[in-house]
């Protein structure tokens, strides 16, 4: 499955952009820590965070810490993390390298890619006897070109991204349902979370829409007011 849009851009990268944009700028974001010069990471919810850095100033020198000053810069990423328990575990990496201009302004500019991979294998706890086991990988890569994030409020104004997705479900044991019916299982969460997203989408289309209308009214409003002021 392949896709186009800034739309489908994934959380996950979203949210490293924004914490690369602040650390390229010399700002640790929430939770991490600059272990070395050019290194910072964190830990989220058992998952590890890893940025490493090189940074440039306008003239295009490499600078020994990342500043306000910085103009440009080369960051690569690194997650990984695991979890494991007696029915289910699971482990996930996500890997990305991204180059940022345009730090100056008031518009930074990301190009780049990345990957993620995600493993998991759940035992049924209602199939106790028949040792029923779901086993999930799901495999995707992202190509990102001129993304455009504010640099002050880190808002994403443009861009667009491509991606590849590969997913593979399987399910064992003597109380596992046929191929058919893991065919039309997987087909029907490829859907939900298409329509998940879609909804996602819509929402946030309108809540943008009504804030323009309110700022409208608001504006008409304080005109009127203001035109019918008397002398």
């Amino acid at each position: 499955m392949t896709g186009n849009g800034t739309g489908g851009i994934g959380a996950g990268d979203v949210l490293a952009m924004s914490d690369a944009l602040s650390l390229v700028r010399g700002r640790l974001p929430f939770g991490f820590i600059r272990d070395k010069p050019g290194h910072a990471h964190c830990n989220h919810m058992g998952v590890d965070n890893a940025f490493t850095i090189t940074c440039k100033d306008a003239a295009g020198a490499v600078q020994n810490v990342c500043d306000s000053t910085t103009d440009s810069a080369t960051v690569e990423i690194k997650w990984s993390g695991s979890i494991q328990s007696p029915i289910f575990s699971s482990s996930v990496d996500r890997e990305g390298t991204w180059t940022i201009t345009g730090l100056q302004g008031d518009v930074a500019t990301f190009n780049g890619n990345s990957s993620f991979s995600l493993d998991s294998t759940m035992t049924s706890v209602f199939h106790k006897d028949k040792d029923v086991t779901s086993t999930l990988m799901y495999d995707a890569t992202a190509a990102y070109n001129a993304i455009t994030i504010t640099t002050k409020d880190h808002a994403f104004t443009g861009g667009s991204a491509d991606f590849e997705v590969k997913m593979h479900r399987t399910v064992t044991g003597t109380g596992a349902p046929a191929p058919g019916a893991r065919a039309v299982a997987a087909a029907r969460a490829v859907a939900a979370a298409r329509a998940v997203a879609a909804g996602r989408a819509v929402a946030a289309g309108r809540a943008r829409a009504a804030g323009r209308a309110r700022a409208a009214v608001t504006a008409a409003t304080s005109t009127s007011r203001s035109t019918s002021r008397p002398s």
